[in-house]
């Protein structure tokens, strides 16, 4: 059953030494847990050694997912559910691949080396931090996020505090009909097309953006 995945007497291994409580391994051979994995990196718990990935495979966990301060280039083996917050802040990550499909708290990527949203979660019933990363496009966004989207120190925070009709809420209809003008290719942006956009939304037009080639 668990072909490719480690033997319940590695989980059991791994479930002690991260104090991983209330697991099961599901007919899948992915980790449910019922609570809170905790794999941020700790001195006291762990002896401070940075994970490189995610050492187990998980498919639901009901509480918080945490991640961070590690140096994960990937998210392979994150649950595809969470029921808390997600945090896989601090880490070398290029994209968030593996995300988990649905966050019912926040999202937290921060400071990682993303340069668009590929892999963010379909649906985040919380807030969206992607800050301090190189985020230039808004393509590959979510379908929904509740409350928050904050994504100040990226490129694309210059284009966000243009478009979004209400301050940091993610509108996927807005996002989607700013797509579709394709004003952003790569580190050029395409003025005449934004603001053809921004007239369209009732937007105010601009001469430049900053964080970009205006073309």
């Amino acid at each position: 059953m668990y072909e490719g995945f480690q033997s319940e007497e590695e989980v059991r291994r791994i479930c002690e030494k991260y104090d991983i409580m209330n697991w099961s391994i599901n007919s899948e051979g992915l980790v449910d847990v019922d609570g809170d994995v905790d794999f941020h990196t700790n001195a006291e718990r762990y002896n401070s050694i940075p994970l490189s990935e995610i050492p187990l495979k998980f498919g639901h966990v009901s509480g918080d997912f945490d991640c961070a301060s590690n140096q994960l280039t990937s998210l392979q083996g994150a649950p595809q559910f969470v029921g808390g917050d997600f945090n896989c802040a601090s880490n070398q990550l290029v994209n968030l691949i593996g995300s988990p499909r649905k966050v019912e708290g926040s999202f937290f990527c921060g400071d990682n080396k993303l340069i668009s949203l590929e892999g963010v979660p379909e649906y985040v019933d919380g807030h969206f931090y992607c800050v301090d990363n190189n985020i230039k496009t808004l393509e590959y966004g979510p379908q929904s996020v509740s409350i928050f989207f904050y994504c100040y120190r990226n490129p694309i925070s210059s284009v966000w505090n243009l478009i979004s009709a209400d301050k940091d809420k993610w509108n996927k209809d807005i996002v989607d009909l700013f797509n579709d003008y394709d004003c952003l290719r790569g580190d050029d942006i395409i003025i005449n097309r934004l603001n053809s956009f921004l007239e369209e939304i009732g937007k105010p037009k601009v001469d430049s953006v900053e964080g970009y080639n205006n073309i």
